[in-house]
């Protein structure tokens, strides 16, 4: 045997082991372990990363594995076999490989400079291209779901309602909006005194917010900044860029499971309200 390397080979469903060497005969990948000899493919093994003081796992297609502290001989018998060794890069990185050092530092300024730059001038260019009523719908299911959780119909008198109703459609107006986002009278504890602007509507202002303000005119300065943030499209604005620096960091580091959402929970606007505008 060439190249062969000593360790221990696990039986499938047993914490017994027996020793066995892994190692090339005739050109050829094979495991013996003192009984069999059998011929490996090395394109059909999984193997664990090389750590400093971690042994290395070997599995076979049929359910054993292959256990040795000889890292840099199942290296060698991988390159012997023309096969990547998984473990080579982040053994370099241990190592302080200056090519793999500069390699992280070219990746982190790409990082650093996409997000400072590049993730939000392609927010305000994408932005502008989401049609309304994509806009209205994101906002709407968002919107939809703080109702169900956070929000609750508004304790306010029914005069005092309408009043706020009729101000705030004079604010559209002047606003310059070509229609109503809808503004929603709420009572939600835990928000508290507060207003948010869901993409292309609607403002929801809460119960403690027109309790704790001065005046009208204080409640009416609120609503039009909650204006200001549809007309502008911050909210919308907001999510792409979030759904951005999700893209840049999976697409920079490699970890493409976030740009499907694994691992994190629900994704979208509805399990991100804290994407939109709030006071």
């Amino acid at each position: 045997m060439e190249r062969g390397i000593d360790g221990t080979v696990m039986q499938t469903g047993t914490a017994q082991g027996r020793p066995a060497r892994l190692g090339l005969v005739a050109g050829r990948l094979v495991l013996e372990d003192g009984e069999t000899q059998t011929s490996l493919d090395p394109a059909h093994l999984s193997i664990s990363e090389a750590v400093t003081g971690v042994p290395r796992r070997v599995v076979l297609d049929d359910g054993r594995c292959f256990i040795t502290r000889d890292s840099q001989g199942v290296a060698r018998l991988l390159g012997a076999t023309r096969q990547r060794d998984p473990g080579r890069w982040l053994a370099r990185v241990e190592r302080g490989s200056p090519g793999v050092l500069l390699g992280l530092a070219l990746m982190v300024l790409v990082l650093l400079v996409s997000l400072r730059w590049a993730v939000p001038l392609a927010t305000d260019h994408v932005a502008l291209l989401v049609p309304t009523p994509v806009e209205r719908a994101l906002g709407q299911h968002a919107f939809l779901t703080l109702e169900k959780t956070a929000l609750a119909p508004s304790r306010l008198p029914e005069a005092r309602q309408a009043a706020l109703r009729q101000r705030f459609e004079a604010l559209v107006m002047a606003a310059g909006l070509d229609s109503s986002p809808g503004l929603v009278l709420a009572e939600a504890p835990r928000l508290g005194p507060n207003a948010l602007a869901f993409p292309g509507g609607p403002v929801v202002l809460t119960d403690a917010l027109v309790a704790l303000a001065d005046s009208d005119e204080a409640v009416a300065g609120v609503l039009a900044h909650e204006l200001i943030h549809i007309r502008e499209h911050h909210g919308l604005r907001r999510l792409i860029s979030g759904v951005g620096v999700v893209v840049v960091a999976g697409v920079v580091t490699g970890d493409h499971g976030r740009l499907g959402g694994r691992g994190g929970g629900p994704a979208g606007p509805a399990a991100r309200p804290e994407l939109f505008a709030r006071l």
